[in-house]
């Protein structure tokens, strides 16, 4: 065997297997002394790649010519073609290759993908990786997601790409510490690993990963890194010394200009930096999912409810009136509080107000932050428990009467908590359903008393909540395939899971506040993949809130939802805004808010033709490489369309040569190949009949000058073509490798002052700005793939 290894060749003499490594003895077949240099590759260490003997020319027939020239067209790639798309084991749609073309193709070095909820942001990450790992074994990538969704990506990344990945956690830290010298970064080795955004907001773990460099980051739920927050200021540090960014979120801050700000800058290695390049897809842009039904049940409140809803709007109206003379923003907050967990349940805010009366008697102590135990949690704790020190703050400045007046309202809850008529209609709902089915709620205690009142109705339930370890809740949608009948969710704990294969009916006990709550709850079962048609129902009663505010709502955002752009409509919508028309009793506007008005932050890039037709030659070249033949005249058959391009342009005697003409730099790394068609003029002459002759006929008109000059033309034509894409996205690149050495400074050590750079304005990508050229040393070479001899109506 002949390899090349340190940007030589070599000739392997003996090879010796390790339980870790082999060795190879190699000989230098470059070297012309008399003895020629030997040397000892050790791998995974050296990356030693085979080099391909030149085969001898063999004469065929035309159909085995075909099979061979489909054999010899599959290396082939493109420049910036995405390679790993034929071993993917899932269905890939051309939008999905956009962001994998932006940054294998155009040098793009930050990505911000904002596709709508399941439209599979999780399998264009998987692409890039694919690709970056496909290019180089020393390849380090690293996945920052919210802790639960930490085990699902990598059973997606190991089932859909065969990419094998590190789960890093606490555990993973301590043993990497153990197993390995102590000047030896745990994050140093080449691989896949996928962290949580709370793990690596750790001063202790964030100083190890500054000091690492990363092919790509992908960040996903990107939103969550909110301005001003711990995990902002980590996640943003650690992703400026990636190379390559990419920033997955399907709930975009769009309606808040700051937060969409430092979306748009997580990963600004440098003031005047290209900003990210966006990519902003709905359900709208494909025209094969079938549409979701939403359905609004609503529920008569009984006459306990009624009262308790009408004091309670009396009492949070004062508290805003009286706070908001004091400018007391955290009365206003308590009273908010107690709206939202009166439309939750009647149980869940008879806990809150009871709280509440003890708090203001002084009866207990505001809850104060808690000291951390050893060892640290990967995760913060989940916001849906009951909102304690919310609920310390005096609304009213007569503090004895505000006590008597919720003393009130608790014995109305107490009341209506005896027989709640949502619960009731959720029950009668279930019953009425035989299949799986998805219950969001967003407290805690309200998921509570829900499952003991569905396990006495006689249907097996799971739980998901904020209360559980992550590893737990990751686990806990399997049960709906072992056949469980009800799942119970909150909000923070279902945040990212895929739940398609399993279930297609989410029922909403109560509708959010925050209107993009409402795509995230029904876009775990409507995902890419769903076989069935989803369907979507709320609950919602006929109380002042919900049918003003909260249920218009719903039923337009239902409505919209086939217009392009509807998610960014929610989105728009913030909770505050929703909570002031709550607390104002006036029903809300849904304005058409989309992120195109933030264009100053992002970059935008047209690549649906191109991603068309990588898909199209992705899924011919799973075909070829799976020995699946496609249907005859189908244009996805690279061989039919020479032999059918053949037939139409030569003439009747000619000889055509398939060339294929591939560009390398220096190292011999491959930036792009094609494939050519060239007509010889002379015509094949009157003798040439056996096989020998016709190589000697086909030899003789590759070493003809006249030949050969023709097709050094066609490589240098080739070459110069791809030298200024190549260039650029080269170019692209080292700039972003020097904003990473130059200023990159530790944001462990100053973790809450990080200093914040400004939003990026575009350099070389910039609209109508030229790009610096550096000349990558690309070389062009051609080389003969087959020679297809024509002679009368026939073919040799």
């Amino acid at each position: 065997m002949r390899v090349c290894a340190r940007q030589r060749r070599w000739r392997v003499e003996a090879v010796a297997r390790g339980e870790d490594c082999t060795a190879l003895r190699v000989l230098d077949i470059e070297d012309g002394g008399s003895q020629p240099r030997q040397l000892t590759l050790l791998t995974p260490f050296d990356r030693p790649t085979t080099i391909v003997p030149r085969s001898t020319m063999a004469v065929v027939r035309p159909r085995r010519w075909q099979h061979e020239i489909d054999r010899a067209l599959t290396p082939a790639h493109p420049f910036g073609g995405l390679t790993s798309l034929a071993n993917a084991h899932v269905r890939i749609f051309p939008y999905q290759l956009e962001p994998a073309l932006a940054i294998v193709r155009h040098g793009v070095a930050r990505v911000l993908v904002a596709d709508g909820v399941g439209l599979g942001k999780t399998i264009e990450a998987g692409i890039v990786i694919g690709e970056l790992m496909a290019a180089s074994d020393s390849t380090r990538a690293l996945v920052l997601t919210p802790a639960g969704l930490r085990h699902q990506w990598q059973q997606e990344l190991q089932s859909h790409f065969a990419l094998a990945t590190t789960v890093a956690d606490s555990e993973w830290l301590r043993r990497a510490a153990a197993d390995r010298p102590s000047d030896i970064n745990p994050w140093a080795l080449a691989g896949v690993y996928i962290a949580s955004h709370d793990l690596i907001k750790r001063p202790e773990v964030l100083r190890a990963l500054e000091d690492a460099t990363w092919d790509l980051v992908v960040v996903d739920e990107a939103h969550a890194a909110t301005s001003g927050t711990d995990r902002r200021a980590a996640i943003h540090r650690v992703a400026c010394g990636a190379q390559r960014v990419m920033l997955l979120t399907a709930t975009p801050p769009v309606g808040d200009r700051d937060e969409w700000a430092s979306l748009c800058a997580i990963g600004c290695a440098a003031a005047g930096s290209p900003p990210p390049t966006l990519f902003a897809r709905s359900a709208h842009d494909l025209h094969d999912v079938p549409p979701r039904r939403s359905r609004i049940l609503a529920v008569a409140p009984s006459g306990a409810e009624l009262a308790m809803h009408h004091e309670l709007e009396r009492y949070s109206a004062r508290v805003w009136r009286e706070a908001a003379a004091r400018g007391d923003d955290r009365g206003r907050l308590a009273s908010v509080v107690l709206r939202k967990r009166a439309l939750s349940s009647a149980g869940s805010l008879l806990v809150s107000v009871l709280r509440r009366i003890d708090l203001l008697r002084g009866a207990i102590d505001p809850p104060a932050p808690t000291q951390l135990t050893l060892p640290l949690p990967d995760e913060d704790p989940l916001d849906d428990a009951d909102p304690g020190e919310a609920l310390a703050a005096p609304g009213l400045d007569n503090v004895a009467r505000e006590i008597r007046w919720l003393s009130t309202i608790a014995e109305m809850a107490r009341a209506a908590a005896r027989a709640e008529s949502k619960i009731r209609r959720l029950l009668r709902l279930l019953a009425r359903l035989p299949e799986p089915v998805i219950v969001f709620t967003e407290y805690r205690d309200t998921l509570a008393r829900l499952e003991r009142l569905i396990v006495a109705s006689g249907r097996t339930v799971a739980v998901l909540h904020g209360g559980m370890d992550p590893n737990t809740r990751a686990s806990v949608p399997d049960a709906l395939r072992r056949g469980t009948q009800t799942l119970l969710a909150t909000d923070a704990a279902a945040e990212g899971l895929n739940l398609h294969h399993r279930c297609r009916i989410v029922v909403h006990f109560e509708l959010p506040w925050n209107p993009a709550r409402l795509e995230q709850r029904a876009g775990r079962v409507d995902r890419i993949g769903q076989p069935a048609r989803v369907h979507e129902i709320a609950l919602v009663s006929s109380t002042a809130a919900e049918r003003l505010v909260l249920a218009p709502l719903a039923r337009r955002a239902a409505r919209l939802r086939h217009i392009a752009g509807h998610g960014q409509m929610l989105t728009a919508l913030s909770e505050s805004r929703v909570t002031n028309a709550v607390m104002a009793g006036v029903p809300l506007v849904l304005e058409h808010g989309t992120m195109e008005s933030s264009d100053a932050e992002t970059e935008r890039l047209d690549l649906r033709g191109e991603a068309h037709i990588e898909a199209e030659r992705g899924e011919a070249l799973r075909l070829l490489l799976n020995r699946s033949p496609p249907r005859r005249h189908s244009r996805s058959n690279p061989a039919e369309m020479w032999l059918t391009r053949i037939a139409s342009s030569t003439p009747i005697t000619s000889l055509v040569l398939l060339i294929a003409v591939e560009i390398e730099t220096e190292a011999g790394d491959a930036v792009h190949a094609e494939h050519a068609l060239v007509r010889v003029t002379p015509p094949v002459g009157p003798g040439v009949r056996t096989s020998a002759a016709l190589r000697r006929y086909v030899a003789d008109q590759i070493r003809n000058p006249q030949v050969q000059r023709l097709l050094d033309g066609y490589a240098r034509n080739v070459l110069s073509r791809m030298s200024q894409p190549a260039a650029t996205a080269h170019a692209l690149m080292a700039r972003r490798r020097d904003s990473i050495e130059r200023d990159c400074a530790s944001a462990a050590r100053h973790l809450v002052q990080l200093r914040m750079l400004a939003p990026m304005r575009a350099a070389a990508s910039q609209r109508g700005a030229p790009a610096p050229m550096v000349d990558p040393n690309l070389t062009g070479r051609w080389r003969l793939v087959g020679a297809l001899v024509r002679e009368g109506r026939g073919g040799r």
